[in-house]
């Protein structure tokens, strides 16, 4: 049940918009909500692609990915979502037939956009340190390590949704057979910066 969930909720998703745009056509036609939902994707895929440069200073690599691009992002499908709604006013005098536009909206623009800056604010300034001997991570005031010589493996781990955003954590396996999860799915880094980290744990530690 825990992975149908987020594929019924994504049908559901995708059927909403879709009624939303059939019933909305009469406010925005038919090219406005479809420009509008590829650029809210087209963000949404420019965040997911992020990759950012770890520093390395005295022997330790630091991974602590800049929120400045992804606020890039934030604003415009934001921007995305002032621009229909101006256009639902310029084109309509019936305030009663605005529901639908307005749905529309909030589904592509308005509450993914929430969701990405309140995530933002709330995770910046976490991070992954690696350096000769041990693994450590930040989440918010959560601090915790491991030894890179009890580890056997990391993996990148696809856990869940968020309502249309994937999220991503790194399992390493540690030489007692448990697991032990960095939730980077709340740290604020993007697939790409995971990866980037398995990377140099498997670097750092001669795996595989």
């Amino acid at each position: 049940m825990k992975k149908t969930f987020p594929l019924i909720f994504l049908v559901i998703y995708s059927l909403s918009i879709f009624m939303s745009v059939y019933f909305s056509f009469a406010e925005l036609g038919l090219m406005k909500p479809l420009v509008g939902i590829l650029m809210c994707l087209g963000a949404i895929q420019f965040i997911e692609n992020l990759k950012s440069k770890p520093s390395v200073k005295l022997d330790i690599i630091e991974f602590n990915p800049s929120e400045f691009p992804k606020y890039v992002a934030v604003f415009i499908i934001q921007l995305v979502g002032f621009l229909l709604f101006h256009s639902v006013y310029q084109n309509t005098n019936h305030a009663e037939s605005h529901l639908w536009p307005f749905i529309f909206i909030g589904l592509i623009s308005g509450i993914p956009g929430i969701i990405l800056f309140i995530s933002l604010v709330i995770n910046k300034n976490d991070s992954i340190s690696i350096n000769k001997t041990e693994i450590s991570w930040k989440d918010n005031k959560e601090v915790n390590s491991r030894k890179l010589e009890d580890l056997v493996d990391a993996t990148l781990v696809r856990d869940s949704f968020i309502y249309i955003f994937q999220l991503y954590s790194i399992e390493l396996l540690m030489r007692d057979h448990s697991k032990v999860e960095i939730p980077t799915y709340r740290m604020n880094f993007t697939k790409q910066d995971i990866l980037l980290v398995i990377q140099k744990i498997k670097e750092s530690n001669n795996l595989k």
